[in-house]
């Protein structure tokens, strides 16, 4: 797999709002996060972010107590399990 920076939550937080796929050391090789930006039928922001926990599958996401102090929140540069 390809690293281009390990970080903080707060680091993540400014890699997804930048539009990025991150990930957590321990994940399995098709998990990640990321922000969905999207606009309403009447211009409202309707932002989220979402877990992604099996292929073709996303969910909203609320990280947990251990994920906002961990140190250990990673790029997505490529496809973990198939190498695209």
């Amino acid at each position: 797999m390809s690293k281009e920076s390990i970080g903080g939550f707060s680091w993540a937080l400014y890699e997804m709002d930048e539009g990025h796929k991150l990930y957590r050391r321990f994940w399995k090789n098709w998990q990640y996060v990321k922000l969905h930006n999207s606009m309403d039928s009447e211009e409202v922001n309707c932002s989220y972010y979402y877990f992604s926990p099996e292929p073709g599958l996303t969910i909203p996401w609320t990280p947990s107590q251990e994920d906002l102090r961990a140190q250990d929140w990673e790029i997505v540069l490529k496809c973990r399990n198939c190498g695209k």
